[in-house]
């Protein structure tokens, strides 16, 4: 698998550091992209194609929300003239009206300080709807569970609606697949996105930077992608590695000459977490031309852990992109295209900002909207992703820029990688 006989993937010429020692062994270029690797992809993506616009109307289907013929509930008011009349309500508490599509279902008084979670129990209480089937949204807003609501986007009065979870059949089986841990499969979903935040770094942490820009960071990853697809590696590698270099290089200060030697190691570090067999540091050499040596790399290796305080394993796109490709329903096609749209974001600086379920999920509707689904980002997906189909339609608008300006980009590992793509797109020429 590693075999000395592997040809190197040498960085261009303009970002790779002088060669320190000279080789008999000739370097080689990667294998070019094959002729018609996604040629027909602007037949499914046109140029004149409309820009998205908010459809939440998605959301209102009547099998997922509170039915409108729910009666309101008194009892919140109630309990308020009363903890009133007992001087028990304070100034700042929060007058929560909780409503269907149909109408008011309850009212709650909260406190500021309450994070979602009990503002659910409250809600339980009221109208016997448990939390772990309530989807809570505050104008455009999605609440979610770890908020607190003194943090939340609340008008006064403050009005919340309530949607009612929509169950997918895609997790129907997992109760018989043991390696998806169906028992704990919410809770670990839902800790994914309390934990996420570590993953994503301030936008333009490239500006400290005096020698490595967001154009150097894109040749960076596109080599990377040459390296993850050349070794057959598993995608968590891959978005691992890009997180690494990212969090790395907004710590700390790189030469331009070092910029691949981090890509090398970073992809060294990620192997170890996500392997079976990890790559050596001889083979990751090989295939930087020889421009660094194996002990350059592992020196490298013990900079980036030391400068990440071994916080190493953040939640990356490879955590959310099964599940919600499940619940979405894809199939080959459409989970390939879905990938395809998440691996041009990874190249982009901008992902690097970006919480890895918000890409996610942008890449999921914008392959719905491709394939033309409708509607495109139904119920069950605002519940499994915690993003309204408005909270993703920037980022959808940029990976739909990317989809439409790849098969002339300089940067084309992402499309040797997928090019399976062009052959099964619907409405290629």
């Amino acid at each position: 698998r590693f075999g000395s006989s592997s040809p190197p993937l040498p960085m261009p010429a303009r970002l790779r550091a002088p060669c320190r020692r000279s080789r008999s062994r000739s370097t080689v270029a990667p294998p070019g992209a094959p002729a018609g690797a996604l040629g027909g992809i602007t037949g499914v993506v046109r140029a004149g194609q409309a820009a998205f616009k908010p459809d939440l109307e998605a959301r209102a289907d009547a099998t997922n929300v509170v039915q409108a013929g729910q009666a309101a509930s008194e009892p919140g008011l109630e309990a308020r003239a009363e903890r009133e009349a007992e001087g028990e309500v304070e100034e700042d508490d929060l007058e929560l009206t909780v409503a269907g599509l149909g109408g008011v279902l309850c009212t709650v008084l909260a406190k500021p300080t309450w994070a979602v979670k009990r503002l659910k129990r409250a809600v339980q209480a009221a109208v016997q709807v448990h939390p772990a089937d309530q989807v809570l949204v505050a104008g455009t807003a999605l609440l979610r569970d770890c908020q607190v609501l003194g943090e939340a986007p609340l008008a006064r009065p403050a009005e919340v609606t309530l949607l009612k979870r929509c169950f997918s059949a895609a997790f129907e089986g997992d109760a018989g697949d043991a390696q998806r841990v169906a028992e704990y499969a919410a809770d670990l979903h839902e800790q994914l996105f309390e934990q996420e935040a570590a993953s994503v770094v301030r936008a333009g942490h490239l500006d400290g930077q005096t020698e490595v820009n967001g154009e150097m960071r894109a040749v960076l990853v596109d080599w990377i992608i040459d390296v993850h697809r050349f070794y057959r590696l598993c995608p968590g590698t891959l978005y691992l590695a890009v997180s690494i270099v990212d969090r790395y290089l907004s710590l700390r200060a790189v030469l331009r000459k070092e910029l691949q030697l981090v890509g090398a190691a970073a992809m060294f570090t990620a192997t170890k977490f996500e392997e079976v067999v990890p790559v050596d540091a001889k083979d990751l050499a090989y295939v930087t031309a020889n421009t660094y040596a194996p002990r350059d790399i592992a020196r490298m290796e013990c900079r980036i852990l030391a400068a990440l305080d071994f916080k190493v394993c953040v939640p990356t796109p490879a955590h959310f992109l099964d599940r919600l490709k499940r619940a979405n329903g894809c199939d080959a096609v459409h989970a390939s295209l879905a990938e395809y749209c998440l691996d041009l974001a990874i190249v982009d600086v901008r992902a690097a900002s970006r919480p890895p379920s918000l890409l996610v999920s942008a890449s999921l509707l914008l392959s719905n909207d491709v394939l033309g689904r409708h509607p495109r980002w139904p119920a069950a997906m605002v519940h499994h992703t915690q993003y309204l189909e408005a909270e993703l339609l920037d980022c959808a608008k940029e990976l739909r820029a990317l989809l439409e300006a790849a098969p002339h980009a300089p940067l084309q590992a992402v499309r040797r990688k997928h090019e399976i793509v062009a052959s099964m797109a619907p409405g290629r020429q």
